[in-house]
């Protein structure tokens, strides 16, 4: 939790512009490899989409550990996405942590928060790969939760568990079950740091009010990383009007699309409620028509105030202005299908 906290207590001259950090990465090469130099060409597209629901996603890092068959890493990749949603969570399984990981400290989904090593029985030194990858992965900058699993063996090997070939489900809930107490750990924490206002004497009034929404914003993420929508869309609520009060646009932006998010969730499950969220925004004076369809338009039209936030930042990562146009886009073509 210290990296969440430290990035809401930041220098006055980060308002606007976020400081690179690194997200670090388990080293495939050291940990395993697939029989294959297609690797990097076949991961290209592996959860890479941009969608109006990506702040809502928990990103899970598949490695292959010793030597993994081609077809076979894959052939798994596939079906744990295909399992990627797990009652109210959902995880996204990618094969390479995020390029913009410098953004991980504002956008939490970002991070890499599980890791599943994918171990084939039918190659050698599955043992000595196995140790090597509990050490990688316990060693990740932002990873709480790894597993790792076994198809085609033989026999039971320390640190793997067996799983029928292509079980992705067992798999994924496992996981999801592991990476939603997590969250709610680090939920908790956010809140107490909130609501014991240790740092609000390190800071001016502004300040205050800045670093207030900040970690507000920080457990909107989390919220709805586990699940927990409701919850979510009321922090990110107070993380949009703490920002605006404190001039603090990027954050506000940030909040803000991730009230869009947890809106989308929402309102595919329980669009009258969404209804009542997408009017209730802070700062967005919005009708919402009678109807599921009209819920849709109301939060094409949040969306589209993001890019509008952003364009206040006196500097901001090129790639969130970017991906924010995108969603709004997106927004508008789902609220008009």
């Amino acid at each position: 939790m210290e990296r969440e906290l430290n990035a809401a207590n930041a220098d006055a001259e980060m308002v606007d512009k976020v400081e690179a950090e690194s997200i670090g990465s388990v080293d495939t090469e050291a940990t395993g490899s697939v029989e294959s130099d297609s690797m990097e060409s076949m991961a290209d597209g592996l959860g890479d989409a941009i969608t109006t629901a990506d702040a809502s996603a928990i990103r899970v890092l598949v490695v292959p550990v010793g030597r993994v068959r081609t077809h076979e890493f894959w052939a798994w990749t596939r079906a744990l996405n295909a399992s990627s949603r797990v009652g109210a969570v959902r995880l996204q399984f990618v094969t390479r942590a995020d390029e913009h990981e410098h953004l991980e400290g504002l956008q939490t989904h970002r991070r890499i928060l599980g890791i599943i090593g994918i171990v084939d029985g039918t190659c050698a030194d599955i043992s000595t790969s196995t140790k090597e990858f509990a050490l990688d992965a316990n060693a990740h900058n932002t990873a709480v939760v790894h597993r790792c699993v076994g198809f085609d063996m033989e026999s039971d090997v320390d640190g793997v568990t067996r799983v029928s070939k292509y079980d992705a489900h067992g798999v994924a809930e496992s996981l999801a079950v592991a990476l939603k107490a997590a969250l709610h750990v680090m939920a908790a924490a956010l809140e107490e740091e909130e609501d014991s206002g240790r740092r609000g004497a390190e800071l001016e009034r502004g300040r205050m009010d800045a670093g207030g929404g900040r970690l507000q914003k920080l457990r909107g993420d989390v919220l709805l990383l586990a699940g927990r929508v409701p919850e979510s869309l009321g922090a990110y609520a107070a993380a949009c009007e703490a920002s605006a009060a404190a001039g603090d646009s990027l954050w506000q932006a940030t909040a803000a699309e991730g009230y869009c998010a947890a809106l989308v969730q929402m309102a595919a499950r329980e669009p009258e409620a969404a209804g009542a969220y997408v009017a209730g925004m802070p700062g967005a004076d919005v009708t919402v028509p009678d109807g599921a369809a009209g819920v849709a338009v109301g939060i094409a039209e949040l969306f589209g105030r993001v890019p509008e936030l952003l364009a206040r930042c006196h500097a901001v990562a090129p790639v969130l202005y970017a991906e924010a146009c995108a969603r709004a886009a997106l927004a508008v073509q789902a609220a008009h299908v």
